[in-house]
């Protein structure tokens, strides 16, 4: 099976791309299983099961794949990781801010258009073990072929790893793919002038994807 894991930078990405990977490893092994980053995906390397990872889909991407799954998150904090990590987004500047939640609203909603699974990146947090059942379904990988506790442990192992430590070929795990901020409520990660324009701007996608507009309000 050919799975594309398509989804825009900041939205849970490489946490879906290890549990799509894990799943496929530990029902059918590792050499069974080829995973990676789209620009260092190699055809002579294709074994039973392919995993992809990208931030652009293109039409090879889709054609190639026989499932694509795909993350939403809250776009605030999207926002507020993004601007964490890329130097080049001034968040403070509200043209480019509006510029760039354009440019991330209009992938996702394509990416959902066309997605076999939308990952919806605080559902998995409130029910991790219910989550990766669903993408697992999707994978029409047998369930009892699966310990979901196994690959809870592998998750967690990950994210808690040293980077020194990790195979970052396999895992697509970075310095930048764990915000240092994560932990923080939002208001202290991006200004309340900046989440109002983000809500006036784009609530109809955030109500949309099922997230609260009013709740900022109450925290003013």
């Amino acid at each position: 099976m050919n799975v594309l894991v398509s989804t825009v930078p900041r939205s849970g990405s490489t946490l879906l791309f290890n549990i799509c990977r894990l799943l496929f490893e530990q029902a059918y092994g590792k050499n069974n299983t080829y995973a990676n980053w789209h620009q260092f995906f190699e055809e002579g390397h294709e074994k039973k099961n392919n995993i992809i990872k990208v931030h652009d889909r293109s039409e090879k991407h889709t054609k190639w794949s026989n499932k694509i799954i795909t993350s939403v998150r809250d776009l605030r904090y999207i926002m507020a990781s993004y601007s964490d990590f890329s130097k080049k987004f001034n968040i403070n500047d509200a043209e480019n801010l509006k510029r760039v939640c354009i440019g991330f609203i209009k992938i996702i909603e394509s990416n959902v258009a066309v997605a076999d699974y939308v990952f919806k990146y605080e559902n998995y947090f409130l029910d991790k073990e219910k989550i990766i059942t669903e993408i697992a379904k999707c994978l029409e990988i047998p369930f009892e072929k699966l310990n979901i506790e196994i690959i809870l442990k592998q998750i967690d192992d990950i994210k808690n790893k040293k980077y020194n430590k990790l195979d970052k070929d396999l895992t697509q795990m970075h310095p930048n793919h764990i915000s240092p901020k994560t932990d923080k409520p939002i208001t202290q990660r991006i200004t309340i002038e900046q989440l109002l324009f983000i809500e006036n701007n784009f609530s109809w996608f955030l109500i949309k994807h099922g997230y609260k507009v009013s709740s900022l309000i109450k925290m003013l």
